[in-house]
């Protein structure tokens, strides 16, 4: 059985421009929260296309591998004796243990540099909001709202006969 999402067709700009809450546009905060979805998918594209490279890069990786491999186990077999053999051993053990600490370091430095640009794009997105909230907030201090709520307005009527 299958349901539906019952928020498919719910309006929350609608909704919330209904509430009259002062100093609050809605169109603006709904807006806002566009702008942060955009940039977390911006960051999911991102990692994810990251992680496609990181799969490719890994599978060349496996492929040329298991080549050298090959060709090792024909170098070992093709030595002649048996001190010969173990040195090419060690050799290939050598040279084998060094790419595969190159291509750890490389596979490594492929996710950090995918997850640093999903992250800048947050980053970005964070810094964003944060400069609209400044400018709102300056902007409803400038529109001259110094009005005081009753209470405020006697504890000050209170300070000052002290």
């Amino acid at each position: 059985m299958k349901t539906e999402n019952p928020f498919a067709n719910f309006d929350f700009a609608k909704i919330l421009g209904e509430f009259k809450v002062p100093h609050l546009d809605a169109d603006q905060l709904m807006a806002a929260h566009k702008r942060n979805i955009e940039a977390v998918n911006r960051a999911n594209s991102l990692a994810f296309e990251g992680l496609q490279a990181l799969a490719r890069r890994q599978t060349e990786l496996m492929s040329q591998t298991m080549q050298e491999v090959r060709r090792a186990t024909e170098e070992i077999s093709s030595a002649g004796a048996p001190e010969d053999k173990i040195a090419k051993q060690a050799e290939l053990t050598k040279r084998g243990f060094e790419n595969a600490l190159a291509a750890a370091k490389e596979l490594a430095e492929m996710m950090a540099k995918s997850q640093n640009e999903a992250l800048d794009v947050i980053n970005e997105r964070i810094t964003g909001a944060l400069d609209e909230f400044r400018g709102a907030i300056g902007s409803k201090a400038a529109s001259g709202n110094t009005q005081q709520s009753k209470p405020a307005q006697a504890r000050s009527n209170d300070n000052n006969r002290k």
